[in-house]
């Protein structure tokens, strides 16, 4: 009996979300996976969504672009249908989930980036734009006050409309002009740690030029997060077949600059840490964000959390894939 409803679930779930299309990228990622666990499929459907670009969403259904709006009143349909579904196992009671917190597009405004220096604990990772004005100072600024430091490296979104920044990466490009492109970016600016990507849901999905990206910064010696604006992203492969350090982002936290939208994406970051025993969340230098984040970053470590630089969790993540990979053996 238990089987035939969560077989009915599945099928509503999955048939309401062909009917309304896509709902933000963080519920879907996180949910789908525990619809698809639950079900044993080894391979999900073809994928119905992606996220195009800086806080929206493209429809393959509709043909269209969808409003963080319009996707904030998707989530609140389906949210019943998820909690219905049974928790996935927690991790080991003896182990404290970690949360990674990179705060992106770092630089650009001045004013904000200071803010979340300042005002963030040292343990929040920082990832600036390396063509952000006096942008060597502002990294050094962000290093003294202890922050881990990553390089926001700029890639084509699918939006057309949307820009990247100088020197982005791009699937139109030859294999020389990305090169010369990857490689002013890495020399942008010094002392960064790891290097994620700005947009890109179009050049994540590029191989060859993904390829000429990791081979790059595995000479650098630093690690890579895929920030997951497309969930068909190769990234994170493609770093793997590298040898680069990877790992990937589970939560946004201000796709939606609703207050209550960023307080429900903080939860859902603590849900994601107790479920797999670690969390990365990726937010911006914006008022809304910095305003919720801040206390909410107060209360972890009563609710039994760490808050760790992402290279921690990386490393956690790392030791958990190897353990795993010898109980098989």
């Amino acid at each position: 009996m238990r089987k035939v409803i969560r077989n009915a679930l599945w099928i509503v779930g999955l048939s309401w979300m062909l009917v309304t299309g896509a709902v933000a990228e963080d519920i879907k990622l996180s949910d789908l996976d525990r619809i698809y666990r639950l079900q044993n499929i080894q391979t999900p459907p073809p994928v119905i969504f992606d996220l195009g670009g800086e806080d929206v969403s493209y429809d393959r259904k509709l043909g269209a672009f969808v409003s963080a709006k319009e996707e904030s009143k998707r989530q609140t349909v389906m949210r019943p249908l998820i909690s219905m579904l049974p928790e996935p196992i927690p991790p080991p009671p003896n182990r404290t989930p970690l949360i990674a917190v990179v705060i992106d597009d770092m630089g650009v405004d001045v004013k904000r980036s200071a803010r979340a220096v300042k005002n963030l604990p040292a343990a929040v990772t920082l990832a600036y734009l390396p063509y952000s004005k006096n942008i060597r100072g502002q990294v050094a600024s962000a290093k003294e006050q202890g922050h881990e430091v990553m390089l926001h490296m700029p890639w084509q979104p699918d939006r057309d409309t949307a820009d990247p920044g100088p020197n982005h990466l791009s699937t139109g490009m030859t294999a020389e002009r990305l090169q010369k492109n990857v490689v002013a970016n890495l020399d942008g600016f010094e002392g960064y740690d790891g290097v994620n990507n700005h947009m890109g849901s179009r050049f994540s999905r590029f191989r060859p030029g993904l390829a000429i990206v990791m081979a790059e910064i595995k000479k650098r010696g630093v690690f890579f997060l895929d920030s997951k604006t497309t969930p068909d992203s190769a990234a994170e492969k493609v770093a793997q077949e590298y040898g680069v350090p990877v790992t990937h982002r589970d939560v946004f936290l201000d796709h939606d600059e609703d207050p209550q939208m960023v307080g429900s994406s903080l939860q859902e970051v603590e849900n994601v840490a107790r479920r797999k025993g670690s969390a990365v969340a990726i937010g911006h230098p914006k008022d809304v964000t910095l305003d919720n984040l801040e206390p909410w970053l107060a209360t972890l470590e009563s609710k039994g959390f760490r808050l760790a630089p992402l290279s921690d969790v990386l490393k956690f993540r790392e030791d958990a894939r190897v353990a795993s990979i010898t109980r098989k053996k």
